[in-house]
């Protein structure tokens, strides 16, 4: 795993407004030779609050050098 992942990860899971439980972050190349990384937001999470947060830390952690693709969902209230 690359280090950016770990970052993200890290700084999610230390947040404690943040459900983590259910977000994954992976990290893909694309185009000729995977030359452009995305790093991809996967799962769910409890409120567009959270998802927002989610998406600055992954932003702040990828700078220049990565996408950020957000494919968060917001889990329905029961």
């Amino acid at each position: 795993m690359e280090r950016v992942i770990e970052m993200i990860l890290r700084d999610i899971e230390d947040d404690n407004s943040i459900n983590a439980r259910g977000v994954n972050v992976e990290l893909s190349g694309q185009g000729f030779l995977k030359r452009r990384k995305s790093i991809h937001l996967i799962g769910s999470v409890d409120s567009e609050m959270q998802r927002q947060k989610v998406k600055r830390i992954a932003e702040h952690h990828a700078g220049d050098q990565y996408a950020v693709l957000d494919e968060l969902s917001i889990k329905a209230s029961v």
